[in-house]
């Protein structure tokens, strides 16, 4: 009975052991994974629901903030990246009847990406200077992969 429990029990560090390596790794992978944007130096806050912001308060915020010589850009989103934001599944121009793909939105300020330092792969940002186009969006690699659309068919 000792031999037995004294092997158990050993078998049972070896298992704690390999399980905390493992969890380990798997922690140095999401510390070290690409985000697809540059988490360094940037500050994200939220404004809860009842405190809506205006387009025109987040403009007054914004020149009050790029004031200060250490903000380099600033931007809002209803969302920040990865937290909960809606969705819905939307169809395409040549999809089956029935051929849906789930997406996750997210609207944004046209200075979004540039503060978040997000590479645009293809097409092109929002910008300052144009008028506002509400059928305009812009869609990840994964979206235009799981469609097998190619950079050039997405654009437009």
């Amino acid at each position: 009975m000792r031999k037995g429990l004294v092997i158990f029990q050993l078998i049972l560090s070896i298992l704690f052991v390999l399980t905390t390596m493992s969890v380990l790794d798997q922690f140095n992978y999401l510390k070290n994974k690409d985000l697809g944007f540059d988490k360094q130096n940037l500050l994200i806050t939220s404004i809860k629901e009842t405190e809506k912001v205006k387009v025109n308060e987040f403009l007054a915020l914004r020149d009050e903030l790029l004031k200060i010589p250490e903000v380099v850009e600033t931007s809002v989103s209803y969302n920040a990246p990865f937290s909960s934001s809606w969705g819905r599944d939307v169809n395409w121009e040549g999809s089956q009847e029935g051929e849906n793909l789930s997406c996750r939105f997210n609207r944004a300020y046209a200075t979004y990406l540039n503060t978040m330092k997000i590479e645009l792969v293809a097409g092109q940002d929002f910008s300052l200077d144009k008028a506002y186009d509400s059928t305009a969006c812009l869609v990840n690699q994964t979206f235009v992969d799981a469609i097998g659309w190619t950079y050039e068919e997405a654009i437009g």
